[in-house]
């Protein structure tokens, strides 16, 4: 008990200091923000000291990211916000849901491709191989562990080590990269962004309730999600955010259609959900694990650069092809930082450019989310790419993965184009 206790202190203990430090000329001039400096050092110290990995805080802190995760956006669905066009946001999630899976599908190709044609001739791994890519990029930590099985059933029992690296380097590049971007874009001059004072006084049973609601949202969620995976085992497991905005939606609406809606404090969300993401980006990043694989270094260091470079040309080019104009840059850096690493980054590079996360791109990228985790980066197509170029051969899969990024890409382009022909005959 007294040591459980421990980690939630010495996460605000950290938390407090990095977030001091952050006021200093440099972290400003590049917000930088506290908890991303919390992360990096958290990491650097349990990748020095290893024997601190085992203990309750670092533990804890491991298991902190799913559920933190959970909270923002069971938050972020709590608030009202008045209703958009329906077509306008079909339109706006399928070009979403559009990019991110020519984003991730194509991490897949690059990896197929460069292990048929190069890794495989030239440094004799396995097709499995070509997974790592995306396990790692998109997938991330969790899914570089799922795959224990799919690498050791397929000829690459050091898979999920090379995934794990992967999936470390993808978090390096996601937010060196992604902070370059942000820099560069003048993207910052044009909003005119100035130092946001949070409020930090509430009324403490309002506090309180609205804290009560998104909890319930999220303990409801988990408890759904349990049951369905008992009650249909088969079924690809969600992630518990999944749920969590599912149900604060649901909540949402009953306060609304009730006449209650007054009970939702946007203010009082608004500043939990930030809370709860300072948490989250600091306990994802510092619990990362740091272990190489040395034998398959260099073909990982060419595969990492070769899907990095993918990930540039999605943002610099595909998002200009996709995406929603208005909010292009904020979707598309969101995305980024999930293609090269995790959600939290792209949270943490949204927010340097939106400290309030009001931007309608956030609530877009979740509601994309349920249409594609089921599918990649970490889903039923990821989990099952080794044994699909086991069964179909590289070249069948190869195609099938082309015609997946073809489809989306066209279909997409040709519903943007005409929304904007419509667009421009109603003006």
């Amino acid at each position: 008990m007294g040591r459980s206790v421990s980690s939630i202190l010495l996460c605000f203990v950290i938390l407090g200091i990095c977030n001091l430090i952050s006021k200093l000329r440099f972290f400003i001039k590049y917000k930088i923000q506290g908890s991303l400096i919390a992360g990096i050092l958290g990491l650097i110290i349990f990748t020095i000291f290893e024997s601190y990995q085992s203990s309750i805080e670092y533990i804890s802190w491991k298991d902190w990211p799913g559920i933190t995760i959970a909270l923002v956006f069971s938050a972020l669905f709590l608030e009202i916000r008045e209703e958009e066009n329906e077509k306008g946001n079909f339109i706006d999630l399928y070009t979403q849901t559009s990019f991110v899976y020519i984003a991730i599908v194509g991490q897949m190709f690059i990896g197929v491709v460069a292990t048929l044609l190069f890794f495989g001739p030239v440094f004799e791994l396995p097709m499995a191989f070509s997974s790592i890519l995306e396990n790692g990029f998109a997938g991330g930590h969790g899914t570089a562990v799922a795959m224990k099985q799919a690498y050791i059933d397929n000829n690459l029992p050091q898979g999920t080590e090379y995934a794990l690296f992967s999936a470390t380097i993808g978090i390096i590049l996601g937010i060196s990269g992604g902070i370059f971007l942000v820099e560069t874009s003048g993207y910052k001059k044009k909003k005119h962004l100035e130092e946001v004072e949070y409020i930090t006084s509430f009324d403490i049973p309002k506090l309180f309730i609205n804290l009560g609601i998104i909890c319930g949202s999220v303990y409801i969620g988990f408890l759904s999600k349990n049951e369905i995976k008992i009650i249909f085992p088969s079924l690809p497991e969600f992630p518990l955010f999944v749920y969590a905005l599912l149900f604060s939606v649901i909540i949402r609406n009953f306060l609304i259609l009730i006449g209650k809606k007054k009970i939702i404090d946007n203010a009082i969300i608004s500043f939990l959900s930030n809370f709860f993401m300072e948490i989250l980006i600091f306990t994802a990043i510092s619990t990362m694990n740091l272990q190489v694989i040395s034998e398959a270094l260099l073909p990982m260091l060419i595969l990492f650069g070769m899907g990095f470079t993918w990930n540039l040309f999605c943002h610099y080019y595909i998002r200009k092809k996709l995406l929603p104009e208005d909010i292009s840059f904020e979707l598309s850096i969101l995305n980024f930082g999930m293609l090269n690493g995790t959600t939290a980054i792209g949270l943490m590079l949204l927010k340097m450019i939106d400290p309030e996360l009001k931007s309608r791109a956030i609530k877009i990228y979740a509601e994309s989310a349920p249409l594609t985790s089921p599918v990649i980066g970490g889903g039923a197509l990821t989990l099952s790419l080794p044994y699909l170029i086991s069964k179909l051969g590289a070249a069948s899969v190869i195609g099938i993965l082309f015609f997946i990024i073809s489809a989306f890409y066209v279909s997409a382009l040709i519903i943007r184009k005409r929304n904007y022909k419509e667009s421009g005959a109603l003006n």
